[in-house]
C-alpha cells in the first residue's frame, strides 16, 4: 500500500514528507521567533499563527508581533 501511495515510490514519499515538514517549520516561524525572544504574549502569538496564519495576513501579523520589542513596564 505505501509503495503505491498516489503512484509514488519510496523516494517520492520521502520528498513529500520533507516538503511537508519544511512547510510546517516555515508556517510556525512567528511562533518560534516569539518563543526564542521570550515574548510575554507567546500564547496569543502562537494562537494567531496557528488559526489565522493560513490567511497570509495573519501570518505576517504574528511575525511582526513576535519581532516587536515588549513594552517595558512603567514603574
Amino acid at each position: 500500500m505505501i509503495n503505491n501511495f498516489m503512484g509514488m515510490g519510496h523516494e517520492g514519499i520521502f520528498v513529500l514528507v520533507v516538503i511537508v515538514v519544511i512547510g510546517i517549520v516555515i508556517y510556525l516561524i512567528p511562533t518560534f521567533l516569539a518563543l526564542s525572544r521570550r515574548k510575554h504574549q507567546l500564547l496569543a502569538i502562537c494562537l494567531l499563527n496557528i488559526f489565522a496564519g493560513w490567511t497570509g495576513i495573519g501570518w505576517l501579523a504574528a511575525l511582526i508581533w513576535a519581532a516587536l520589542e515588549d513594552k517595558k513596564p512603567v514603574v
